[in-house]
């Protein structure tokens, strides 16, 4: 839902409105990854899809990816006044305030019994270097002359760019779903970049040279 909830919070927020080619791209690429789930649901109906019966866990996820395309959009505008160290590191402070608080409620301290662990602090650098670190700096950065229609094309790689990764580093081999799925979503990319093109060259201005009118004789 995250892909089109973008276009649509943009508008409402910023007032930014996509072309009509941006909107149907946005619209196939979230209709591709709707079919990964239903072929999956097809070709192996043992399986626990979202066609299933929408609970309260269903609930809950719709709300957090609206919530997460608002705070998006809302970032928007905060990259081009409030600089990379302070927002990074005021994110970090309170997001661990509230998960550690949210993990006791429903944990217990028992939790965090292997916190000071070796092997999880090595991996929690590597993450916190090759995630956090540059890609949050690039991210924020990037966010600052991102439009609605850069969100919402980067939100629908995310599907496509994980089954690739999943066969680079995990060497898992992508299904039927995954192959149909991920070609519509990359036909959707590709409609919504050329709504891209299209606006950037409406905007672009003109570049014929006006001569002054004056007579010049014969």
């Amino acid at each position: 839902v995250k892909i089109p909830l973008v276009l649509l919070i943009a508008w409402l927020v910023f007032g930014e409105r996509a072309n009509s080619a941006a909107v149907a791209g946005a619209t196939l690429a979230t209709i591709g990854i709707v079919a990964m789930v239903a072929i999956r649901a097809v070709l192996d109906p043992m399986e626990e899809t979202v066609f299933g019966a929408i609970g309260a866990g269903e609930v809950k996820v719709f709300i957090a990816s609206a919530a997460y395309v608002v705070a998006t959009q809302l970032r928007r505008g905060l990259s081009r006044s409030v600089p990379l160290g302070v927002y990074t590191v005021t994110r970090t402070l309170v997001g661990c305030v509230f998960f550690a608080v949210i993990v006791m409620m429903m944990f217990g301290p028992d939790h965090f019994t292997d916190l000071f662990d070796p092997f999880l602090w090595k991996w929690v650098a590597i993450y916190g270097v090759l995630v956090v670190a540059i890609g949050q700096a690039v991210w924020h950065t990037g966010l600052g002359s991102a439009s609605a229609i850069d969100l919402s094309i980067a939100e629908a790689a995310m599907p496509v760019l994980g089954v690739l990764f999943a066969f680079l580093i995990l060497s898992e081999v992508p299904s039927t779903a995954e192959w149909i799925g991920g070609g519509i979503v990359l036909a959707g990319i590709a409609l919504a970049l050329r709504g891209k093109v299209v606006a950037g060259r409406s905007k672009r201005p003109s570049t014929l040279i006006q001569r002054d009118a004056t007579f010049e004789g014969i």
